[in-house]
């Protein structure tokens, strides 16, 4: 969640993509992935980065295909930065 708490973030697993959700408006978009993205594999969790240097970034915990392996096989968990659009 924001530190305003007006956000808040899923990750969602097996669609592959990272959900911001604006709770005031009741409203949700995709900022990050979808279903035929290599780079968010099966997200697991989503946290707000803590520091000034990073409070503007999300980081994405995937579990690299445990749970729906890609056709090349697993590729490895792997905590991935995203920023936060505007």
């Amino acid at each position: 969640m924001s530190q305003d708490g007006t956000k808040a973030w899923i990750a969602s697993n097996p669609t592959r993509e990272l959900i911001e959700v604006d709770i005031a408006c009741k409203t949700s978009r995709v900022i990050a992935g979808n279903q035929n993205t290599t780079d968010l594999i099966n997200p697991t969790a989503v946290g707000l980065g803590r520091s000034a240097a990073d409070n503007d970034f999300l980081y994405v915990v995937t579990n690299g295909g445990a749970a729906v392996p890609e056709a090349a096989g697993l590729t490895g968990g792997r905590i991935i930065r995203v920023p936060i659009p505007a």
